[in-house]
């Protein structure tokens, strides 16, 4: 098993070693992975933070030894809370966006990695809570996978803004329901996590409380809806369109 950071601004990660295979997930900018098998176009990789295994496309990662990795992994984290921010890297000026945890501590503007230099080239805007940071994406558009401000799903909106409290979870909604406790509706509050199944009782859906009455989810795009012990009342349609499984505090 090798190492290897990412290098580009977000990498596709494929369920399949190959360009039509649908995107379970994204890899930010100097997010480490594990590099579990390997050809000469594609990667298969495990990411660090949340152990997510898929595919991807092999020139997107620089690789590192295990020294290289172990400071990567263990160096302070600073996340991006700005839609975009300009880095300069050995290979030309490269966008990151939003929710890409940089290995930069609070207030620095240049950063190593493995043998590579970096420096942040504009300020990272910075929110007063969690809440400002969640409704930022208000609108954004849901994409199956997705983990930016240009297209994210429902888990990765979840994952994101808790990354901003300090709290890593999982990847998907399902393994995102296995974590924290359980809360009665009656005693649900702001920033606890409501979750949502299916007919057979598969959890589906997650989504943020932002009171007692609202929910910040992606659905389409990211937005607030109507909150009560049956489920998410969408706003637009006029109906249920989520049923409640579970209310978490993580």
């Amino acid at each position: 098993m090798r190492f290897a950071f990412c290098k580009v601004s977000l990498s596709p990660l494929r369920s399949e070693a190959k360009d039509q295979s649908e995107c379970c997930s994204q890899i930010f900018f100097a997010e480490p992975v594990l590099i579990i098998s390997e050809n000469e176009k594609w990667v298969k990789i495990e990411t660090f933070l949340d152990k997510y295994v898929g595919w991807s496309d092999a020139s997107h990662f620089e690789t590192l030894s295990n020294e290289e990795f172990e400071v990567l992994c263990k160096t302070t984290k600073q996340l991006i809370e700005s839609r975009i921010i300009e880095v300069q890297t050995p290979w030309g000026k490269q966008d990151v966006y939003q929710g890409t945890l940089l290995p930069l501590e609070l207030g620095k503007k240049v950063w190593k990695i493995g043998k590579y230099s970096f420096s942040l080239l504009n300020k990272n805007k910075s929110y007063a809570n969690w809440e400002n940071f969640a409704t930022s994406y208000l609108n954004v558009p849901y994409l199956w996978g997705g983990k930016s401000a240009f297209g994210i799903d429902c888990s990765a909106f979840v994952q994101i803004v808790f990354r901003f409290r300090k709290i890593n979870l999982p990847r998907d909604a399902y393994q995102q329901a296995e974590y924290g406790n359980s809360i009665p509706f009656e005693n649900h509050q702001k920033g606890d996590v409501a979750f949502f199944n299916n007919e057979e009782g598969r959890i589906i859906h997650v989504g943020i409380l932002l009171d007692k009455n609202h929910i910040i989810h992606a659905s389409s795009w990211v937005k607030i809806d109507s909150f009560d012990q049956n489920g998410i009342f969408s706003n637009e349609k006029n109906k249920y369109t989520h049923f409640l499984s579970d209310i978490k505090r993580m």
